[in-house]
């Protein structure tokens, strides 16, 4: 397929990280508000490039679309089959360990450890769990364990902590910390369970951000026309909604594009010859 050149002639790159000054600033304003990061600006960069080579590319070509718009080619009428074998699991597995930890977003903190995970007393694999010191004010050198499921949030019960709250049903983290607050605070320090929550949502965050730009950068991607690059990047988000809950708005995304496909006097027009009516238009046609 021949690409529109004119498409992307207004697209103002804002996936080149190091260029982004909205994401810059808000990045390094959360560093220093002791946010604890593990993934470098040059690896978020890697990260967005490879998603987009992985769906514009590898996952979602061309012919893929050439199939479905009616230009048949014998060699790629298994191309579904081919695309679901192509999930998450796929890509994560492709991914820097750092690169996997952010799409991921585990709890962490400095303190963990892998305990093993039966099913019908058969071994099934290793869960990674997380450690929290809650320290008693009464006795600065006098503190408990807390475990916590690295991927859930969930709290790993302990005759300790059944002192403190109820197992009768699962209790997460955040759980947790309502408890110790309303109940114990005068009691318990547990800044490093609040600091460990603060964390979780900071990556949580970021993730949102790479991954909002990696959906713009697939919607650019000279491979092929802004139109199939959105179809794509439509896919990405609900792929990474569903299976990483990562929590992507397509409206959000919607403004994103139109922001930046189009320059700032462009925005005030609203007529039909505006460049901003007719992405409206596109956005609007592509999600019916």
């Amino acid at each position: 397929m021949q690409v529109d050149k004119n498409s992307f002639r207004k697209d103002k790159n804002r996936y080149i990280i190091r260029k982004n000054n909205p994401f810059l600033k808000w990045y390094y304003s959360l560093v220093s508000s002791r946010y604890r990061s593990f993934i470098s600006l040059d690896e978020m960069q890697e990260l967005v490039d490879f998603v987009t080579c992985w769906y514009a590319r590898v996952k979602y070509p061309d012919r893929d679309f050439d199939y479905n718009d009616g230009i048949r080619n014998p060699n790629f009428k298994n191309i579904e089959s081919l695309v679901s074998s192509l999930n998450i699991e796929q890509l994560l597995y492709r991914l820097t360990d750092n690169e996997r930890t952010l799409m991921m977003c585990p709890y962490r903190y400095a303190g963990s450890f892998h305990h093993s995970i039966y099913d019908k007393r058969r071994k099934a694999g290793l869960s990674h769990d997380i450690m929290i010191n809650i320290y008693h004010l009464s006795c600065d050198s006098s503190y408990f364990v807390v475990k916590v499921d690295e991927k859930t949030g969930k709290i790993i019960p302990s005759e300790v902590l059944s002192n403190y709250i109820s197992f009768d049903k699962d209790v997460y983290i955040d759980d947790l910390l309502m408890v110790f607050a309303d109940k114990y605070s005068d009691e318990l320090d547990f800044s490093e369970l609040v600091y460990t929550i603060y964390v979780h949502n900071c990556d949580l965050e970021l993730r949102k951000n790479i991954l909002e730009l990696a959906a713009l950068k697939i919607t650019y991607s000279n491979y092929s026309s802004i139109k199939r690059g959105y179809s794509r990047a439509k896919k990405f988000i609900n792929e990474v909604n569903e299976k990483l809950n990562a929590n992507i708005s397509l409206d959000d995304f919607n403004s994103a594009v139109i922001r930046c496909y189009t320059s700032e006097d462009d925005l005030e027009l609203d007529d039909k010859n505006g460049v901003c009516y007719h992405v409206r238009r596109f956005i609007s046609n592509n999600n019916k």
